[in-house]
């Protein structure tokens, strides 16, 4: 074990012992396979499952470009091709590239969010009410961080497959990736796992704007935007295929151009977006790159082309295919508001990332 890991298992159970309600789960894990993994507050003796948020989004592109990847999907094509309902408020021009990208023009969350999850509305009612929505902003000028994409992308791929965004991951990722602990969204089969789930910490100012996280509505619902449940080691499989060009064990899951057209940043396709914005605050196809320098960077050593995701209940997954490394940090500590906790952690699982290959 090197000296970077156990100080990185120090920083976690500081983390954890600073408040009896902090749970934790974390690895690292290179293209070939080898990683490390360790938990902090957690009984092991079953697989711990937390809700991972909007590290869903990554599963979720990943699901959409199998379908470029076979010829049934361009990222070109407009929206209404698939979906003639969306046309509404100039939606008309919005592309599968600009829902992956976060340059619709949608809203990040419907004006009426908090009522439609107190009334616990199926994702149905999501997709009819963002088909009705008004634009932010032209589609393509900027990029801004939108949720209800991800709604218009889990239809598209049921008029496209006949199957929903549930049933797709499964058949075409979770399943070829060995991810036996993850759901997006527990099934009517799955329902006793719920006992597995680590409450995410919520106080009522987090539940005022997001809602109850630790409800069965959520734990059930399968938001396309953030219903993933999941557990370090499966997460970990899923990294160990990006950092293989789409190779898992042997088995070939993804191309390696969908693997560099996702993370790499994609915002410079665009050339109505400003220059600056492009260079420091990238996003890719589903993915975000790391902003340096910004409270929520993914670590204060990591490059500006490393790229993945955080989960508001406290989630962060990041890969550095130039470095070959992967990193998973699964938390029940939400952060809206302070990410500081989780970018020191994953600062010193940067390090230990690193040391892998010495191993």
């Amino acid at each position: 074990m090197s000296r970077a890991w156990e100080q990185a298992c120090v920083v976690a159970s500081r983390l954890v012992q600073s408040s009896h309600d902090v749970r934790l789960s974390m690895g690292v894990v290179e293209a070939n396979g080898k990683r490390l993994a360790s938990s902090s507050g957690l009984d092991e003796t079953q697989t711990p499952l937390f809700l991972c948020a909007s590290i869903t989004k990554l599963l979720v592109s990943t699901a959409v470009m199998l379908l470029v990847e076979r010829g049934e999907l361009s990222l070109t094509d407009r929206v209404i091709r698939y979906v003639p309902e969306f046309k509404p408020h100039n939606k008309h021009v919005i592309t599968i590239h600009h829902l992956l990208s976060h340059t619709s023009g949608l809203p990040d969350t419907l004006p009426d969010d908090k009522q439609l999850r107190a009334d616990n509305a199926p994702i149905s009612t999501f997709f009819e009410k963002t088909c009705r929505c008004e634009l932010i902003f032209t589609p393509g000028s900027t990029a801004r961080y939108a949720s209800m994409s991800f709604v218009l992308l889990e239809e598209v791929v049921r008029r496209i497959t006949g199957c929903s965004m549930r049933e797709w991951l499964h058949r075409e990722l979770l399943g070829p990736l060995r991810m036996t602990s993850t759901w997006l969204g527990f099934d009517s089969r799955s329902l006793e796992r719920t006992s597995n789930v680590i409450r995410v910490d919520t106080t009522l100012q987090q539940v005022e704007p997001t809602g109850d996280w630790n409800s069965a509505y959520w734990y059930t619902l399968g938001a396309p935007w953030g219903g993933l449940i999941s557990c370090t080691s499966d997460l970990l499989n899923y990294c160990e295929m990006i950092l293989g060009d789409g190779v898992f064990r042997g088995q070939q899951i993804v191309s390696k151009q969908t693997v560099e057209r996702m993370l790499g940043n994609r915002l410079s396709d665009y050339s109505e977006i400003d220059p600056k914005e492009v260079k420091h605050r990238g996003w890719g196809l589903g993915w975000r790159l790391n902003w340096v320098n910004h409270r929520t960077t993914f670590s204060d050593l990591l490059d500006a082309d490393v790229a993945g995701h955080w989960g508001a209940t406290g989630t962060l997954l990041w890969i550095d295919r130039q470095r070959g490394n992967a990193a998973v940090i699964l938390s029940n500590q939400p952060v809206l508001d302070d990410y500081s906790s989780l970018v020191k952690l994953s600062n010193v699982l940067t390090i230990a990332a690193g040391d892998l290959s010495s191993r």
